[in-house]
């Protein structure tokens, strides 16, 4: 679906050897390869924002490497003025020093996206009220969400309303999104302000996840405006089947409902 969209052909440079004495460097050569052929066919027919590929040994094409600053072991993302270099390390998760996962699809269609698109959404998270770091939160998954937003070109940053006092709102610097991930305490009745500013006057969107026990919010004047009632309840389920050993709760299905 992104490919369908390609307005802008994108060149690709590969550096990876075909022959190697490391087994790791000719098994990646094999996965870009065989990936790479599958976007340049998905492409083929569009040639408004077709992609081609080719092959350069930097040892052997010394011209093109000083032209395109080119690396050993790299993949290189050219549309117009714009470049994406992606190293083969970008290209696998490991686990106990072994390779675990081939990340090739999205890692080559955030280049493409990159350079054949260079402007970027900006997704805001609030932070100054103890809500989760998106940037060391593992637990919960937050890190790897921004991981996987950013991959999909999108610009990820941090917003204090109450040092900033605005949301930004320039062309260039509008947020298209606003998330809230575990409040621990209120926001001021100055930053619901900004916020329903920001929703009613410029066509904002905001996304609102709150933690049980943490009332009120001070968002609630805003949530009823949009036909939403945040009630703090509780459900306590005692029945033995529905209880860990440790007292947690074990949910054993999901009631046909909007929520799940």
């Amino acid at each position: 679906s992104y490919l369908e969209q390609l307005t802008k052909p994108v060149r690709i440079i590969v550096t990876i050897p075909k022959k190697s004495d490391d087994p790791n460097i000719d098994q990646a050569y094999r996965d870009v390869t065989e990936l790479l052929r599958e976007y340049v066919y998905a492409t083929e027919t569009r040639p408004a924002g077709r992609i081609t590929v080719e092959h350069i040994d930097v040892y052997q094409r010394p011209t093109e490497t000083r032209q395109y600053a080119l690396e050993e072991n790299t993949v290189v993302f050219l549309s117009g003025e714009y470049r994406r270099v992606v190293p083969l390390g970008d290209l696998y998760t490991f686990k106990d020093r072994q390779r675990e996962a081939f990340l090739g699809e999205q890692a080559f269609t955030a280049a493409i996206l990159n350079v054949s698109n260079p402007e970027q959404k900006k997704i805001l998270f609030l932070v100054g009220h103890g809500e989760t770091e998106i940037a060391n939160d593992t637990l919960r998954g937050l890190s790897l969400l921004s991981s996987n937003l950013r991959n999909r070109n999108f610009s990820i940053d941090t917003i204090d309303l109450a040092r900033a006092r605005k949301i930004p709102d320039g062309p260039d610097e509008r947020p298209a999104l606003i998330i809230s991930v575990g409040a621990t305490s209120r926001y001021d009745a100055f930053e619901q302000e900004l916020l329903r500013k920001y929703l009613s006057e410029n066509a904002g969107r905001l996304m609102l996840f709150l933690s049980p026990g943490v009332q009120p919010t001070g968002l609630e004047d805003l949530l009823y405006d949009w036909g939403l009632l945040a009630d703090d309840v509780a459900i306590f389920d005692n029945a033995p089947a529905s209880q860990t050993d440790t007292g947690g709760l074990i949910l054993n299905g999901y009631w046909p409902h909007p929520l799940t």
